[in-house]
């Protein structure tokens, strides 16, 4: 298999920048592919980390995709490939779901295969890597939700957007990538976004985010 390859973001003045294990992930990818089946997608292109009694992992090999919390549809996490979700336990009622763009590569297979390969080939350096890296990600979404404003939180989410290669944001209109990632009014975003523009902080073109020049504490 070919290791998976993508536009990696450049980093934004006082974002949140991960390193992401690019070469771990592929090699795991490499391994685990041959035991895995593609993905089968419900009509919402939603796949569920726990089905048919078992935990599942997902090797994302292109694309993006999407880990969504079902009570409310807030977009709790976001990869683009290469990855694996799955690494982490699942309970059977899990409210995380997977939604995956339509370009999206997905395979699967039961997660205990795959802790079976890592014990085989001696794989739990290359795990652990992964992990961590999983680990910085859920502390920057805790980071994100934590924000005492709404212009803190619109503030992170532009620059965590800015993360995303230029194909990703010229894809996904600003205003909808921030509205699925926190519970700020469309009306409000809009406001604070409108407000940026003016200063001339940020520029938005036909609701796409193309420039972000500097972000103010405060507004």
């Amino acid at each position: 298999m070919k290791p998976v390859t993508t536009d990696k973001p450049l980093p934004i003045t006082n974002a949140i920048a991960i390193d992401k294990p690019y070469d771990t992930i592929n090699k795991i990818c490499a391994i685990l592919t041959p035991y895995a089946q593609y993905v089968e997608f419900d009509n919402n292109n939603n796949a569920p980390l726990y089905f048919n009694e078992q935990d599942y992992c997902y090797l994302l090999l292109e694309g993006n995709v999407a880990l969504i919390r079902q009570q409310d549809d807030l977009i709790v996490g976001w990869e683009t490939a290469p990855f694996i979700f799955g690494l982490s336990n699942a309970h059977p009622f899990s409210p995380l779901t997977l939604s995956a763009s339509e370009n999206a590569r997905l395979l699967c297979l039961p997660r205990q295969k795959a802790f079976e390969l890592f014990s085989q080939l001696q794989l739990w350096e290359s795990l652990t890597t992964v992990l961590v890296y999983i680990t910085d990600r859920i502390f920057q979404h805790c980071k994100r939700v934590s924000q005492v404003t709404a212009y803190q939180t619109v503030r992170f989410l532009l620059l965590e957007f800015m993360q995303e290669s230029p194909q990703v944001r010229e894809r996904i209109p600003a205003l909808y990538y921030i509205q699925r990632r926190c519970h700020l009014s469309r009306s409000g975003i809009m406001g604070i976004l409108a407000r940026l523009q003016k200063g001339k902080y940020i520029t938005i073109h036909r609701g796409r985010l193309q420039a972000l020049i500097r972000l103010p504490k405060r507004i």
